[in-house]
């Protein structure tokens, strides 16, 4: 009688009532962003070697290499401007459509509970309404009414999740370029100074 009593998923989610619909979608939406910005967050590779000005990187790391090397001017100062603005750019792009997954994880679980809550007042009113109501319609009744929460919640963790490590790991590439950019101005700030140094030798020659 218990296996006969089980149901699908399919059937669960028809039971669900009319909140099942946008959990659903936050599901969907949420999963669709977690793989693009898992892509493209995973693709970039952090740079195995110390920053360099002629050596080549890739991803982000190689168009600080290319802006710092490029860079003809004598203040470091507006150097490190530069490049904390390209690492701002591709932080933004990075980012982008990445609070979705955490609106998903926040609201799914409301939704839930919301249907929920509708669920029970359903309940209440057979209870209300009938004087005697059969014990089995009751528990359809509440069993439908937890559908919600069991798929709010369902969705909420997977996306709570996939947020904590895109972002953990989103932050580690920002740090790793901001030390980038870091050693570059350095090193460009004392290839400067080598040019100095060479064109006062030869003036003086």
């Amino acid at each position: 009688v218990m296996e006969e009593g089980e149901l699908n998923v399919l059937e669960e989610l028809q039971k669900g009532g009319i909140w099942i619909y946008p959990i659903l979608f936050f599901a969907g939406l949420s999963l669709i962003i977690a793989i693009i910005k898992a892509i493209q967050i995973i693709k970039i590779q952090l740079p195995k070697s110390a920053a360099a000005l002629d050596t080549e990187f890739k991803g982000p790391f190689e168009l600080l290499r290319k802006t710092a090397k490029g860079y003809l001017g004598k203040s470091p100062e507006i150097l490190e401007e530069i490049l904390y603005e390209a690492i701002i750019d591709v932080q933004v792009k990075l980012e982008k459509a990445l609070p979705l997954i955490a609106v998903t994880a926040a609201t799914a679980p409301l939704l839930g509970l919301l249907g929920t809550v509708t669920g029970m007042i359903d309940v209440f009113r057979q209870i209300t309404n009938f004087a005697n109501p059969e014990n089995s319609e009751l528990a359809r009744g509440i069993s439908e009414a937890l559908v919600t929460t069991k798929f709010g919640l369902v969705t909420a963790i997977p996306a709570l999740i996939a947020h904590a490590l895109l972002t953990r790991r989103l932050q580690g590439i920002i740090s790793k370029m901001e030390g980038f950019s870091a050693r570059l101005v350095r090193l460009k700030q004392e290839d400067n100074s080598n040019n100095l140094k060479d064109s006062s030798n030869e003036s003086d020659s």
